[in-house]
């Protein structure tokens, strides 16, 4: 009689019949790459850049654009578009920040609270959807793309350093942000500030900018604010990397629309 042991699962066929899902093929002098493996590379790009599922559809072209988010759609289009140039150059990164940070309207009493919100608000503008719209264009071209958002992966990084039954995961995870081809981060400078999460600030971005590596930010805050949030030095090196095409976003929120 047949058990759960001692039936055998069928063996799964190859999806390449060329290579036998080897990536490449035996030659008498060697091996030759098989076809299938770019687009392999680019399926094991999207399955590990962390984007968010709810912005895994996310483009340009569906994109709700307002009067005053013109100017953000079409600096997002223009560096996906000419990434390959833009990755050659010093200044290589991409930053949405706010006109009036979010630190600093919180300091304010009362109904002047309000009025600075109404007047300077940066929520709402779509910043999470073009760059999710950036990893998406780029990741099928074969661009090593990690997006992540702040809290979340600050909670992760957390986790992982003081987790025991992992103890090489926290290096890992800081390994791939430090060194993958295009980093993403979403609502940089939301997690808690404390002494801990500063110096993983700095480790990562200060590695990046020493490499050359590229950097695509979000943020609520204003350059002094999000210094406050991250650190002087963290924030010297972003605003080095993202320069040339730093887009301040301030309008009516559309979610309120």
């Amino acid at each position: 009689m047949a058990t759960l042991q001692n039936i055998s699962k069928p063996e799964r066929a190859p999806r390449c019949q060329k290579c036998n899902d080897r990536e490449f093929i035996l030659t008498g002098d060697g091996a030759v790459e098989c076809e299938c493996r770019k687009r392999k590379i680019i399926e094991r790009n999207i399955r590990s850049s962390m984007i968010d599922k709810a912005f895994s559809e996310a483009t340009f072209a569906n994109y709700k654009t307002l009067p005053h988010t013109k100017e953000m759609l079409q600096t997002a289009r223009d560096y996906a578009t000419n990434f390959r140039e833009v990755r050659r150059e010093r200044a290589n990164g991409l930053a949405f920040t706010a006109r009036v940070g979010e630190a600093r309207i919180m300091k304010a009493i009362g109904s002047k609270r309000a009025e600075m919100k109404h007047k300077h608000n940066s929520y709402g503008m779509g910043k999470t959807h073009l760059l999710s719209a950036v990893a998406n264009t780029l990741l099928p071209q074969g661009v090593q793309v990690v997006m992540v958002c702040d809290t979340d992966i600050v909670a992760e990084l957390r986790q992982g350093q003081f987790a025991a039954d992992t103890p090489d995961y926290f290096e890992g995870l800081i390994q791939k942000l430090e060194s993958v081809e295009l980093l993403i981060w979403d609502d940089l400078g939301k997690a808690k500030t404390t002494d801990w999460v500063l110096n993983q600030y700095y480790r990562i971005f200060n590695s990046r900018y020493r490499k050359g590596l590229p950097v695509c930010i979000s943020t609520n805050e204003d350059l002094d604010t999000l210094a406050e949030r991250i650190g002087d030095s963290t924030a010297s090196r972003l605003y080095a990397i993202c320069k040339p095409r730093l887009v301040v976003c301030e309008g009516p929120d559309y979610r309120l629309r």
